[in-house]
């Protein structure tokens, strides 16, 4: 029987973070990959001979650059782009808009003082978001000194903004997004791009309380992005792992966990292997934990807890061969996003309520190869398109004709825009929430782990009791994005997880 110091459930982004940071402290790591590549979500993936999307998660622009550093990514090829990506909000009358992280590089027309009024109040806070975002999450109650020392610095840098800027930022915390962006813009186009922000693989429209509280979380932790995309990260962490000495071990499917006496003691593969150490992270999703233990492991409350965290997926995933980039009145973009209004985006999120696909859906659309041209043949291009919405459980369930009903509505939104558009296409492919779930452990098709709504944030992330990595099995914590700070591409959650449990577990 191997042994090891620690395993690792899962090779995806966290997992790989999670595996550095333990291997880095002295211990020796292996991590236990399910699928053939590394990667999870952030894997490259070729749909089709000669054209590669970068991952299927397609913005690294969360990622947080000292976590590059503390896991020594730089050394192993990484960089991060000059600047942030802009989005290009299409019409189909005009050059559409630009809309910027930054506000001065934003072309929003009579929208321009808005955003940067917006922006303003939001970067005001950012301190104090960012900081709650890179650490450990606060517990719900002060239970040491430190505990209220930390408190006592959050309370300070938000009473820092002042009164009338504190009253902003404390209002749109439950605010819906469309509420939020009528208070600031006029034009409908542009409240739409700022709006389809917060619904990626969300249960929500932008009518949804709470969605501009995700606009300014994202806000907060936005930065530069990683050259060469996930799949650029996902090399580096492998090469980090690989030179302090830890290793992945790919189609190894984790059956079981083996708990002796209330701590775990290592897993068992599909096939009966049996693989020891004192300490086991799971990357997956949180309720992915459950089947894996054996009865009675957890506590009755926290198995409850556990088992109604939610995670419904909502989003398709498709990727497009193209003789040439999708190219509106505005010119080819790196990245837009296709919504003519909020209304459309709500008519959009009514059809998951009642199990229908959107038949005009909100697009999140990137084109890596205007950035990367070895993604595909010379002169081709790649278009990688979050589709929202499409149901997990959508009626009838899923099946070829309805991937190709998504493929079709996709086409038919990119249209409006790009009138050439089906001649363009080569090949394509869709992932329905179905697919999401069976080939990369998305619970229920969503990308998060667990939906990122206000009750399932910060010390409430994925539970009450587990929101600090450590679970009651002693030796076993969590490290993937259903942990706080949560989903995209960030690394937190799987180097504050191995931080908690080299903390928690110091043997």
């Amino acid at each position: 029987m191997s042994s090891f110091d620690a395993l690792i459930i899962g090779a995806g982004h966290n997992g790989l973070a999670a595996a550095i940071t333990l291997q880095k402290r002295g211990r020796r790591v292996l991590v236990l990959e399910a699928r053939s590549v590394a990667g999870g979500l952030c894997a490259a993936r070729e749909f089709h001979p000669g054209f590669t999307a970068p991952g299927v998660l397609h913005d690294t622009f969360e990622v947080r650059a000292p976590l590059l550093d503390a896991l020594g990514l730089a050394q192993h090829g990484l960089s991060l782009r000059d600047a942030d990506v802009p989005v290009h909000a299409p019409t189909s009358k005009d050059k559409g808009f630009i809309l910027a992280h930054d506000p001065e590089r934003s072309q929003l027309g009579e929208d321009q003082a808005g955003y940067a009024e917006l922006c303003r109040v939001a970067d005001a806070a950012r301190g104090a978001l960012s900081t709650a975002l890179d650490a450990a999450p606060p517990p719900m109650i002060p239970g040491q000194v430190s505990d209220f020392f930390d408190f006592a610095k959050l309370g300070l840098s938000l009473r820092a903004l002042g009164a009338k800027d504190l009253y902003g930022f404390l209002r749109m915390l439950p605010m819906c997004i469309a509420d939020l962006t009528r208070d600031h813009f006029k034009n409908e186009t542009v409240m739409a791009a700022l709006a389809g922000a917060t619904l990626l693989d969300e249960y929500v429209g932008p009518w949804s309380a709470g969605t501009a509280a995700r606009w300014l979380l994202q806000r907060a932790v936005s930065g530069k992005e990683v050259a060469g995309g996930p799949a650029a990260l996902v090399r580096a962490l492998k090469a980090s792992l690989e030179s302090a000495g830890g290793s992945v071990r790919t189609g190894a499917r984790v059956a079981a966990l083996l708990v002796e006496k209330g701590q775990v003691v290592g897993v068992k593969l599909e096939g009966g292997e049996a693989l020891r150490a004192g300490l086991v992270g799971v990357a997956i999703a949180p309720r992915a934990l459950l089947p894996l233990l054996p009865p009675h492991a957890l506590p009755l409350n926290v198995f409850d807890e556990l088992s109604r965290v939610r995670a419904r997926g909502t989003s398709a995933k498709v990727h497009l061969a193209l003789e040439a980039p999708i190219e509106t009145r505005g010119g080819r973009h790196e990245r837009l996003r296709m919504g003519d209004s909020l209304d459309d985006l709500e008519r959009a999120f009514d059809a998951i309520k009642y199990r229908q696909l959107s038949r005009a859906p909100a697009l999140d659309v990137r084109q890596p190869t205007v950035a990367d041209l070895s993604l595909a043949p010379r002169d081709k291009a790649v278009a990688s398109i979050w589709v929202n919405f499409a149901p997990y459980d959508v009626d009838g369930g899923w099946s070829d004709d309805r991937r190709k009903a998504v493929l079709d509505a996709v086409l038919a939104r990119i249209e409006r825009y790009d009138a050439g558009i089906r001649q363009k296409v080569i090949a394509a492919e869709v992932l329905d929430p179905k697919t999401l779930e069976a080939e990369y452990g998305a619970p229920n098709g969503n990308v998060h782990h667990a939906e990122m709504s206000l009750d399932q944030l910060l010390f409430m992330r994925p539970t009450l009791r587990l929101a600090h990595y450590r679970t009651p099995v002693e030796g076993l914590f969590l490290c993937g994005s259903g942990s706080h700070p949560g989903g995209g591409v960030r690394l937190a959650p799987g180097w504050l997880g191995a931080r908690a449990a080299l903390e928690g577990w110091a043997s």
